[in-house]
């Protein structure tokens, strides 16, 4: 076979053609009108609009009613604030107050020329001032202290308010500063938020409509199965893509042998990454929010008990691990069988994973602003990266733009494993062709990652821990080595020189001595334990000792170490040893969580920002209610996972499946060699 064989255009323009009913011109007019109106649709939604004059006199009123006993309705308004806070001492910067109280207040003063007050939420950002205020309070107490203890120790502190709806931020920073001078604080900005501020535009209505269209095709597709089923009839497979009957039982069906190719202790690594991911991030977001504790939490992020907490970012290089391994035995077996089409292979690919991101991006930017709210929840910045680097997220290129503004963040991972699934059939062909004396280019690749990694970390001396970035560090680290696909593409290449030997040992069966497989299990354990618990000298803040050639180092070596420990794993299971771990890797109840790997990987991160930052109280950190909050989180993503993962993962997959494999021989003009 050859290469120019394998792409072939002529077969993907006659899938699309005869099959699809699809003419690539008009395709390509259609895309041009919904991008341009996506586009337009996407604008972000007008400023409220405010009256200085009116918000002057309901402010005076809003004073005068304060020192007037009767007038309950300034108490109440003024109840919602966040005072200052107690346990300053102890990291709790953040008093948000009542939002939701605050958003619902309403009180009628048209009768005095000031209208109807609307509750206002501001979350109020204040700072103690450069000197200490020398006036006289004649207080018995003085709130002075406050402003020294936060100038002593240079805190940023937060507070909420209430004021009417008619005032700016501005008026708001104005306003507060009346109050907060008396403790020697100043305001320096100001984020308001009002009731029902978000209004339904037309890109709301489209994403409303195509839902409950998929939610139509989901019921009908289901109906229609069940009813041809019971009738003792075949149901079309089409027809039947969308079905939760037959798409549900496949997903639950755990049968441990379903393939003689099948690597089980796969699904076992797979599910056990993702879990992974999951547990981190709610480590993340819980870290980041307001908390009661938070010095309490910076000793126990040094605490060495943490530090599987901290490594979670290792489970996406098993991720980058398993999809070089898979790629390669996919590919090659289709180059045995002599049906090979890139153009088909990338298509599969895309639609494998685009579909699900675009339903998530579409629901970010537009309906997620009507399911939660809070003090601190920031929906404008998301659906601000949305509304311009939404492009870079479906073609998959958006790892490689800024970082600081990237559209559903955690999918800079897909568009780098779909970089690398582009370019793995070019070594793929070439080893198949070849064979044995090219696959030295697959590590050789690793080790070029290593030393790239090692020079940029060690000449910028960019640290590991992720608390000691600075600035100018942290932009080093995220777009050069955390996020482009040419430094994290060695836990790739490693797995498809795994996959490789899995295939030729298929063939072979490679006679290896049952001390060697001794030998390398115990290495492969001792490398995955070693990176993990290596990270734990870099996590001191206080007591640091490391170097920075200790930095860069393990910055360079331990991503690949790591991935070269897990793709032993897989081999040596594959080969039947590791009893225990393979037993607990191929137990078939892992299986449901891996195939829905993808929905979970997506969703997880929304569903916890929607938990955490919607939540209207900072939050006192203790281990108990973390793990608490975690298996919570899993509880809830897959139920979420596995309705994302029927409606659009496997619906998407049947129905190219059933024009690849159904119809693909009926292309008689369009042969593939």
């Amino acid at each position: 076979m050859r290469f120019s064989q394998i792409l072939d255009f002529s077969v993907f323009r006659g899938f699309l053609t005869r099959f699809l009913g699809i003419n690539l011109n008009i395709m390509w007019k259609i895309l041009i009108f919904l991008l341009f109106f996506v586009k337009i649709s996407l604008q972000s939604e007008a400023e409220l609009r405010f009256d200085n004059e009116l918000c002057d006199r309901q402010l005076a009123m809003f004073r005068e009613a304060l020192a007037s006993p009767r007038m309950d309705w300034a108490v109440r308004m003024f109840d919602y604030w966040g005072k200052i806070q107690s346990g300053l001492t102890v990291g709790n910067t953040a008093n948000f107050g009542h939002y939701d109280e605050c958003i619902q207040f309403l009180h009628d003063t048209r009768n005095l020329n000031a209208g109807i007050i609307q509750g206002q939420y501001c979350m109020i950002n204040h700072r103690a001032t450069v000197t200490k205020n020398d006036t006289d309070w004649n207080e018995n107490f003085d709130w002075r202290e406050v402003g020294a203890y936060v100038r002593s120790l240079n805190l940023n502190l937060r507070s909420g308010i209430c004021i009417p709806a008619s005032c700016s931020a501005l008026k708001a920073i104005e306003f507060a500063n009346e109050f907060l001078t008396t403790a020697d604080l100043l305001a320096t900005s100001a984020s308001c938020d009002v009731k029902d501020r978000h209004s339904i535009n037309g890109l709301d209505v489209f994403a409303i409509v195509l839902f409950s269209l998929f939610v139509v095709v989901v019921a009908a597709s289901t109906i229609y199965e069940i009813y041809a089923t019971k009738n003792s009839k075949s149901p079309s497979k089409l027809l039947s893509s969308f079905s939760f009957y037959t798409n549900g039982y496949e997903l639950f069906d755990v049968q441990k042998d379903k393939s003689a190719s099948s690597i089980n202790s796969m699904h076992g690594v797979r599910a056990l990454s993702v879990l992974w991911v999951v547990m981190g991030h709610r480590r993340f977001f819980h870290l980041i929010f307001a908390l009661t504790n938070a010095n309490e939490v910076n000793n126990w992020l040094e605490n060495i008990r943490t530090v599987i907490f901290q490594t979670d970012h290792l489970a996406v290089d098993s991720f980058f691990v398993m999809g070089g391994l898979l790629v390669v035995l996919s590919f090659i077996k289709d180059l045995e069988k002599r049906r090979a089409s890139l153009w088909r292979m990338y298509l599969r690919r895309y639609l494998r994973y685009t579909p699900l991101l675009a339903m998530i991006i579409l629901f970010q930017v537009t309906l997620l602003k009507f399911v939660v709210s809070g003090p601190t929840y920031n929906w404008e910045g998301q659906a601000r990266n949305c509304q311009t680097n939404w492009w870079g997220a479906l073609l998959h290129i958006q790892n490689y733009l800024d970082w600081t503004k990237m559209c559903v963040g955690h999918s800079w991972y897909l568009s780098a494993d779909f970089q690398l699934f582009l370019v793995s059939p070019l070594f793929i062909f070439a080893i198949w062709k070849l064979g044995r004396k090219l696959l030295w280019m697959l590590p050789l690749i690793s080790l070029v990652t290593v030393v790239y990694i090692f020079l940029m970390a060690y000449f910028y001396e960019v640290p590991v821990f992720y608390l000691k970035l600075n600035a100018e560090t942290s932009e080093i680290f995220h777009r050069f080595i955390y996020f482009p696909t040419h430094a994290r593409m060695g836990p790739w290449f490693i797995g498809m020189t795994t996959g490789y030997l899995i295939y030729k040992n298929r063939i072979e069966k490679f006679k290896l001595p049952k001390i060697f497989f001794t030998i390398m299990w115990i290495i492969a354990l001792s490398t995955i334990f070693a990176v993990i618990l290596g990270f734990y000298p870099f996590m001191q803040m206080n007591n640091n000792t490391t170097t920075v050639f200790q930095n860069a180092f393990y910055l360079a070596t331990f991503r690949n170490a790591f991935a070269c420990g897990v793709a032993w794993i897989i081999f040596g299971c594959e080969n039947g040893t590791g009893g225990v771990v393979r037993w607990f890797l191929s137990w078939p109840h892992w299986q449901p969580i891996s195939r829905m790997g993808l929905s979970v990987y997506l969703i997880h991160p929304i569903y916890q920002s929607i938990v955490i930052f919607g939540q209207n109280q900072p939050i006192h950190f203790d281990e108990i209610t973390f793990v608490h909050a975690y298996f919570g989180d899993i509880l809830v993503v897959l139920v979420l996972s596995t309705v994302l993962y029927l409606t659009f993962e496997v619906s998407f997959a049947n129905i190219e499946n059933y024009f690849s494999y159904n119809n693909i021989n009926k292309i008689n003009s369009n042969k593939l060699f």
